[in-house]
């Protein structure tokens, strides 16, 4: 059983890696090599690959920033912005609150999604309260 810290990363870099070999090398390389890694990955890794390669929908990862345009929204749901983080990452209030500030003084932040199924609704939360993802 993989550590659940490690899993988000090993499928985001396994989903890169098999594009990549699959786009230099073609389809059937690509097909040859996804048999033989997943002979050795845990089932739900595997899982979730293989499902996101089918997908394409599997991105665990948001980059965030205030929408310049409209900065006394965010400002003004400063609140709402730490509890939308909250609802939507793993992260803690201080961690949540600590990225709000950030994104408030123009800066570009990472977030990492808790469940990735989540992305269009925490995009389209961040994006009603004045933030870009």
């Amino acid at each position: 059983m993989i550590p659940q810290e490690h899993k988000g990363r090993i499928i985001q870099d396994g989903i890169h890696f098999l594009t990549a070999i699959s786009q230099a090398y073609g389809a059937e390389e690509g097909m040859k090599l996804w048999e033989r890694i997943a002979e050795v990955l845990d089932p739900s890794v595997k899982g979730d690959i293989f499902f996101a390669m089918l997908t394409g929908q599997y991105n665990d990862r948001i980059y965030a920033k205030l929408d310049q345009s409209i900065p006394q929204v965010a400002s003004a749901n400063k609140i709402a912005v730490i509890k939308c983080i909250r609802t939507y990452t793993s992260l803690g209030l201080k961690e949540a609150k600590d990225l709000t500030d950030l994104m408030l003084f123009g800066n570009k932040v990472e977030m990492t999604l808790e469940k990735p199924y989540q992305r269009s609704d925490f995009i389209r939360e961040l994006k009603n309260l004045g933030i870009l993802a």
